[in-house]
């Protein structure tokens, strides 16, 4: 009877394990092969940090533990509505849950992370089947590179879920105008990097600068917001001369008091800003990017991160008393990347951070808020 009931028990697994895969078989056959490579690889280093946070979260770290893996969560949604993933939207809505729970408890244990534990596994083998199941579709359809005009297209349709799924979400009346949006002079390796810069900003312009409709309605505003694309290109006029400084653009990567300006002073100079904060301090990306260095190869800055971001910006991360983050990751603005150290000179705590248009240093302080 034991083993009756068992091979019961293993049919009736199989059975909606086969029903799961056929549903994500025609949520997952009208999307590009591409774009869903680049979803499985975006998701899975979201996995991984939210697994690494988990796991290596301290008694006094609970908080801070829980707002990494909410910046990650959001991540997943983020990308799982660009294509409509009905299913990660919802795993993610479950672990915001999970998270809102856990936050408004007065003594968090360790023991109450289980349960989102439990969620990031289900997650990561669910993850890996669709990754499987792409594989036997591959089988009966082949896939070929798109050609840059389709590409294009594709990346305007994700951009459209996204907005969409956010509207609805947030209750916002949202048209988007994006017309005059070209991807076709993205390279394609940097699709992922500017599919997550796309996110970061649709995610930060609907949430904190578009109002509900009726909000919209109080101020006398037309109900419907549009939102507009630039065009890809500026015009030529618009392009003549040096680009002027953007105030904003960056974040703060610590908060404490600016010790060294940017600048000359006597025979030494400064590329960038030294900003002075306990040793240990959690240093944070200034803005999304990917990281193209993480090492201490360069004499002078220590451990020394260092990420690009779009319109050839970069940004350096220097002194660092530990590099949290390694080549060719992907972060967002405000996520962790490494923990303040001192200079290899032995001076006081301090983090050197430097904004780099090309490769001309600029002041960071006319980029930050």
């Amino acid at each position: 009877m034991t083993d009756q009931i068992k091979l019961a028990s293993e049919l009736e697994e199989s059975e909606a394990r086969t029903k799961k895969q056929l549903e994500w078989l025609v949520n997952i056959l009208h999307i590009e092969a591409p774009l869903l490579r680049d979803f499985i690889q975006t998701v899975q280093l979201e996995l991984d940090e939210i697994e690494h946070a988990l796991r290596n979260v301290e008694d006094v770290d609970y908080s801070r533990a829980l707002e990494k893996v909410n910046r990650r969560v959001i991540s997943i949604k983020s990308n799982a509505s660009l294509l409509d993933l009905q299913y990660f939207m919802n795993s993610a809505d479950e672990f915001a849950e999970r998270i809102n729970e856990i936050s408004k408890k007065e003594d968090i244990k360790g023991t109450d992370f289980v349960p989102m534990i439990l969620k990031l596994g289900e997650m990561k083998r669910n993850l890996r089947d669709i990754d499987n199941l792409i594989d036997r579709i591959s089988q009966i359809r082949t896939f070929f590179r798109p050609k840059r005009e389709y590409e294009n297209q594709i990346l305007v349709n994700s951009v459209k879920n996204l907005v969409k799924n956010l509207a609805k979400d947030l209750d916002k009346n949202i048209e988007l105008e994006i017309s005059q949006f070209s991807g076709e002079d993205i390279p394609y390796n940097d699709r992922i990097l500017v599919k997550n810069i796309l996110v970061d900003l649709i995610n930060n312009a609907i949430v904190h600068g578009i109002e509900s409709g009726e909000e919209r309605i109080k101020q006398n505003k037309p109900e419907k917001s549009t939102s507009k694309s630039a065009p890809a290109k500026p015009p030529a006029a618009q392009t003549a001369g040096p680009a002027k400084p953007v105030k904003g653009l960056f974040v703060w990567p610590v908060q404490g008091k600016v010790i060294n300006n940017f600048g000359s002073r006597g025979q030494k100079v400064y590329k960038g800003i030294e900003i002075g904060v306990p040793q240990g301090t959690s240093v944070t990306a200034a803005a999304s990017g990917k990281v193209i260095y993480s090492g201490n190869a360069i004499p002078g800055y220590g451990n020394l991160v260092i990420l690009e971001h779009s319109d050839s910006y970069f940004s350096v991360y220097g002194y660092n008393q530990k590099n949290l983050v390694k080549m060719h990751d992907f972060v967002g603005q405000g996520d962790e990347i490494a923990l303040s150290g001192v200079p290899p000179s032995g001076q006081s705590a301090r983090l050197h951070f430097e904004i780099r248009k090309g490769k001309a240093a600029v002041n960071p302080i006319l980029y930050l808020p």
